[in-house]
């Protein structure tokens, strides 16, 4: 049986969920906190396998300070947050607390259901339109950091094509020759070849220079 304690729900929210998760035989839905300020003391009475908390107006101190405590005096304890709309920040935050899950407010009883019982069997679970919106973002992050290494190399008036700029960027993220012969489809021989031009084309030799000199561009691009 998986022991469900429900917070900071609302009163609708509440009762819709009481209803769809006591439907399920290895579900059990424990006392409902509506309040931050008897939170502990409900996991204290109860202790449940996995605390269900909605993020309708952000992660406070005071549940910043709860989750902490309860991710120190009950580690069996995995929380899952449910939030309004995809929030980066916020699931950063809720990330750095342990959070275990992370739904939306519309994800369908279906897939809270199985998020409840993949988390509990100490699985990381996020709904797909968070996923998405993730992979989105990681994607923009790159190209924004390549497009900052092409536009700064030719302020520079120096003649780095796109490859050079791809082989660059992958040097800055750390890999060595033949993973990035993988990620182009390229030969290790043609990313040998691409190498040695781009490192005369900087003027340095030594590869823990150039990710070096490759980083404080991206950095100081980052702080304007």
């Amino acid at each position: 049986m998986i022991n469900v304690l429900m917070m900071n729900t609302s009163d609708i929210f509440t009762q819709g969920l009481k209803i769809l998760l006591e439907g399920e035989e290895d579900l059990e839905v424990l006392e409902v906190s509506d309040r931050e300020s008897n939170f502990i003391e409900q996991i204290s009475d109860f202790e449940p396998d996995i605390l269900l908390v909605h993020l309708v107006h952000g992660v406070s101190d005071t549940l910043k300070k709860q989750i902490n405590e309860i991710r120190e005096k009950y580690k069996q304890i995995r929380v899952i947050c449910i939030f309004v709309s995809y929030d980066r920040k916020l699931i950063k935050e809720a990330l750095t607390l342990g959070v275990k899950g992370f739904l939306l407010s519309h994800s369908s009883g279906e897939g809270l259901i199985h998020s409840i019982r993949s988390v509990w069997q100490h699985q990381y679970v996020f709904a797909d339109e968070i996923v998405m919106e993730m992979i989105d973002f990681l994607g923009t992050e790159c190209m924004n950091k390549k497009e900052k290494l092409s536009r700064f190399f030719s302020s520079q008036n120096m003649d780095m094509n796109d490859r050079d700029i791809d082989i660059l960027f992958l040097i800055y993220k750390g890999y060595k020759n033949l993973e990035i012969a993988n990620e182009l489809n390229l030969s290790e021989k043609t990313v040998r070849d691409y190498v040695s031009k781009v490192y005369k084309k900087l003027q340095i030799n030594h590869r823990h220079k150039v990710k070096a000199y490759l980083t404080s561009i991206i950095h100081e691009k980052t702080k304007e």
